[in-house]
Protein backbone atom coordinates (compact mmCIF):
# COMPACT_ATOMS: atom_id res chain seq x y z
CA UNK A 1 0.00 0.00 0.00
CA UNK A 2 1.38 3.29 -1.00
CA UNK A 3 1.32 6.34 1.58
CA UNK A 4 0.85 9.16 -0.16
CA UNK A 5 2.77 12.56 1.79
CA UNK A 6 -0.14 15.19 3.11
CA UNK A 7 -0.04 18.74 1.35
CA UNK A 8 -0.44 21.39 3.72
CA UNK A 9 -0.32 25.34 2.44
CA UNK A 10 3.11 25.27 4.00
CA UNK A 11 4.37 22.59 1.40
CA UNK A 12 2.86 24.14 -1.36
CA UNK A 13 3.89 27.02 -0.57
CA UNK A 14 7.43 26.76 1.41
CA UNK A 15 8.72 23.45 0.02
CA UNK A 16 11.33 22.81 -2.64
CA UNK A 17 13.59 20.36 -3.52
CA UNK A 18 17.61 20.00 -4.03
CA UNK A 19 19.07 17.07 -5.94
CA UNK A 20 22.31 15.70 -4.20
CA UNK A 21 24.65 13.92 -6.35
CA UNK A 22 26.98 11.90 -3.96
CA UNK A 23 30.16 10.23 -5.85
CA UNK A 24 32.56 8.51 -4.44
CA UNK A 25 36.54 9.20 -5.08
CA UNK A 26 37.87 7.32 -8.25
CA UNK A 27 40.63 5.00 -5.80
CA UNK A 28 38.05 3.66 -4.08
CA UNK A 29 36.42 0.60 -4.99
CA UNK A 30 33.32 0.37 -6.71
CA UNK A 31 32.87 3.86 -8.23
CA UNK A 32 29.81 5.04 -8.94
CA UNK A 33 27.11 8.10 -8.27
CA UNK A 34 24.12 7.84 -6.18
CA UNK A 35 21.17 10.92 -6.83
CA UNK A 36 18.71 12.09 -4.12
CA UNK A 37 16.00 14.71 -4.63
CA UNK A 38 15.81 15.89 -0.82
CA UNK A 39 12.60 18.31 -0.10
CA UNK A 40 13.79 21.32 1.96
CA UNK A 41 11.64 24.33 3.57
CA UNK A 42 14.57 26.77 3.59
CA UNK A 43 18.20 27.13 2.45
CA UNK A 44 21.14 28.22 4.91
CA UNK A 45 23.73 30.25 3.64
CA UNK A 46 27.13 30.94 4.40
CA UNK A 47 28.17 34.63 3.97
CA UNK A 48 31.54 34.43 2.37
CA UNK A 49 32.77 38.01 3.52
CA UNK A 50 32.23 40.69 5.51
CA UNK A 51 29.68 43.04 5.04
CA UNK A 52 30.35 46.09 3.34
CA UNK A 53 28.04 48.91 5.26
CA UNK A 54 27.24 49.95 8.78
CA UNK A 55 23.53 50.97 9.95
CA UNK A 56 23.22 54.43 10.78
CA UNK A 57 23.97 53.83 13.96
CA UNK A 58 27.31 52.28 13.22
CA UNK A 59 26.79 49.20 15.51
CA UNK A 60 25.92 46.36 13.20
CA UNK A 61 26.83 45.23 10.22
CA UNK A 62 24.50 44.81 6.90
CA UNK A 63 24.90 42.36 4.35
CA UNK A 64 25.74 43.64 1.22
CA UNK A 65 26.22 40.02 -1.00
CA UNK A 66 25.55 39.24 -4.32
CA UNK A 67 22.63 36.36 -4.31
CA UNK A 68 23.81 34.80 -7.11
CA UNK A 69 27.15 34.14 -5.67
CA UNK A 70 25.39 33.00 -2.64
CA UNK A 71 23.70 30.65 -3.87
CA UNK A 72 26.47 28.71 -6.35
CA UNK A 73 26.61 25.97 -3.89
CA UNK A 74 23.74 25.18 -5.38
CA UNK A 75 24.56 25.34 -9.15
CA UNK A 76 25.53 21.16 -9.62
CA UNK A 77 29.12 22.32 -10.73
CA UNK A 78 30.52 23.37 -7.03
CA UNK A 79 31.39 20.33 -5.39
CA UNK A 80 32.50 19.57 -1.64
CA UNK A 81 34.31 16.76 0.07
CA UNK A 82 32.15 14.83 2.67
CA UNK A 83 33.62 13.07 5.84
CA UNK A 84 33.41 9.49 4.20
CA UNK A 85 35.26 11.14 1.25
CA UNK A 86 33.09 10.93 -1.30
CA UNK A 87 32.40 14.16 -2.85
CA UNK A 88 28.83 16.00 -3.45
CA UNK A 89 27.41 18.27 -5.81
CA UNK A 90 23.93 20.62 -4.87
CA UNK A 91 21.64 21.57 -7.56
CA UNK A 92 18.42 23.16 -7.05
CA UNK A 93 16.01 20.72 -8.52
CA UNK A 94 12.84 23.15 -7.87
CA UNK A 95 11.68 25.98 -5.54
CA UNK A 96 9.11 27.44 -3.76
CA UNK A 97 6.80 30.17 -4.45
CA UNK A 98 8.94 31.22 -1.48
CA UNK A 99 12.25 30.67 -0.39
CA UNK A 100 13.30 31.20 2.85
CA UNK A 101 16.98 31.97 3.49
CA UNK A 102 19.07 31.33 6.13
CA UNK A 103 22.81 32.87 6.55
CA UNK A 104 25.75 32.31 8.61
CA UNK A 105 29.45 34.26 9.01
CA UNK A 106 31.97 31.42 7.94
CA UNK A 107 34.24 31.49 11.26
CA UNK A 108 37.44 32.58 8.82
CA UNK A 109 35.73 35.79 8.41
CA UNK A 110 35.55 36.85 11.91
CA UNK A 111 39.25 37.39 12.24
Amino acid sequence: MLTEKKVTIISQTFEGRVLFIDTKLPNHPGNFSTFKKIPFNYLLLELPKMPLFKDAQKEKFIPQVNLQELLSKFNGQTQTKQRNGSMRKLRLFKLPKYLIIAYHLKKDTLT
